[in-house]
């Protein structure tokens, strides 16, 4: 009995340190199920029970898109869910038209030590704005250094062939909360 509840106690760790969004989102069918977990555990921290839950799911460019429909108290619900493909879970976007959602914040306490950990927060943050805003951005690229105790990023998506100038600076060992992302239309 000590041994099942031991590995009971593993198990159930485990599942929830990888529930902690820093999993990446790789393709639709792992975003359909993010995307039905987080609908349905807003609505039962409600005491509303969903069911009949469906969905369809599509790629545009490097964006996976889900939509699902719940039914509650007989009535369709809708919920729309987006991210920039393998990106972490905790940069996923989730709407429901009737329902005001509070996104939980992952990375309140997650600090950044290097450019690499820059680059991808900097990547998938700017990648989170224009989604957000309906738009597809492609062609990450980007430069990171370091000076003193500063990190620094500079990178570049495109939106509908036109190049977007993102800069991304924070201290090193700092959360990613204090990060700062400045976004700009290059002229060319």
């Amino acid at each position: 009995m000590k041994t099942i509840l031991i590995l009971y106690s593993f198990l159930f760790s485990t599942f929830v340190l990888a529930d902690d969004g820093m999993l990446p989102i790789v393709n639709t069918t792992a975003l359909q199920e993010w995307c039905k977990n987080k609908s349905a555990g807003h609505f039962l921290a409600k005491d509303i029970t969903p069911y009949n839950w469906s969905f369809s799911h599509w790629t545009k460019g490097n964006v996976l898109h889900v939509k699902g429909h719940w039914k509650i108290n007989g009535s369709k619900q809708i919920v729309n869910c987006r991210i920039l493909k393998d990106a972490e879970r905790k940069y996923a976007i989730i709407e429901m038209p009737s329902q005001t959602l509070f996104a939980i914040s992952y990375e309140q306490e997650t600090p950044i030590n290097n450019s690499k950990e820059l680059d991808t927060w900097c990547k998938n943050k700017s990648a989170q704005y224009y989604i957000k805003k309906e738009l597809t951005p492609y062609n990450w690229t980007s430069s990171t250094w370091e000076k003193g105790h500063f990190l620094t990023v500079k990178g570049r998506w495109k939106i509908n062939n036109s190049p977007k100038a993102i800069t991304c600076r924070i201290r090193k060992g700092v959360s990613e909360k204090y990060a700062h992302m400045e976004i700009a239309l290059i002229k060319e």
